[in-house]
């Protein structure tokens, strides 16, 4: 790629960066509690030898944040980036990884790519609940990391209640994925393929 369409890349994903907002200030938002903020002793980290990033982990005690989910009325998501939106400039925070958009920087490099979700056809409407698999990242160790505990939370008695839970995914699952997926899904989801480079409502 010469220098000119580096740069013109460079500045068109600057000028798509989207804003990152709470799904509570941009949706009719039904919060599903599941644990609450706790605070968990640590007395050994601070003696462990931890590089500058990770200085923040060097406190005798950490504190989780608030476990909750919800569910959200007429919002999009995009299978490209796997993300929730109301729009393409206006992203839920609590689907995508904040710090990807502390710095101008480390935006340019984020996987995150806009321009898709602006080249897009206008959204197809699914009907019904849904919940969108996979999270932008979906290497081996984010695909667990990240799945299995959403898998956890959905087996919550406000989600048992539903009839009906489709599991929305962009492709066929790996086969890890359908491993976990065969074992760790309630009885009311139900998992289905939908196109890559989309965006539902």
């Amino acid at each position: 790629m010469s220098f000119i369409k580096r740069l013109a890349y460079r500045l068109r994903r600057r000028a798509l960066r989207p804003q990152l907002i709470p799904a509570d200030q941009l949706f009719e938002f039904q919060r599903v509690e599941h644990w609450p903020r706790e605070v968990i002793d640590t007395p050994e980290a601070p003696e462990l030898p931890l590089d500058d990033r990770s200085a923040a982990f060097s406190r005798p005690s950490m504190v989780t944040p608030p476990i909750f989910s919800g569910i959200l009325r007429d919002a999009l998501w995009c299978t490209t980036n796997n993300v929730l939106m109301k729009s393409p400039k206006r992203v839920v925070a609590e689907s995508y990884e904040p710090w990807e958009f502390d710095s101008p920087s480390s935006w340019l490099r984020s996987p995150f790519d806009a321009t898709l979700c602006h080249r897009t056809p206008e959204p197809e409407t699914l009907g019904g609940f849904v919940t969108a698999f996979r999270s932008i990242r979906t290497s081996f160790y984010h695909s667990l990391l990240e799945n299995i505990p959403r898998m956890a939370l959905l087996h919550h008695p406000a989600y048992a209640a539903l009839e009906r839970i489709e599991v929305l995914i962009d492709g066929a699952p790996s086969a890890v994925e359908k491993y976990y997926m065969d074992r760790l899904l309630p009885g009311n989801c139900v998992v289905r393929e939908v196109k890559p480079k989309a965006v539902y409502r």
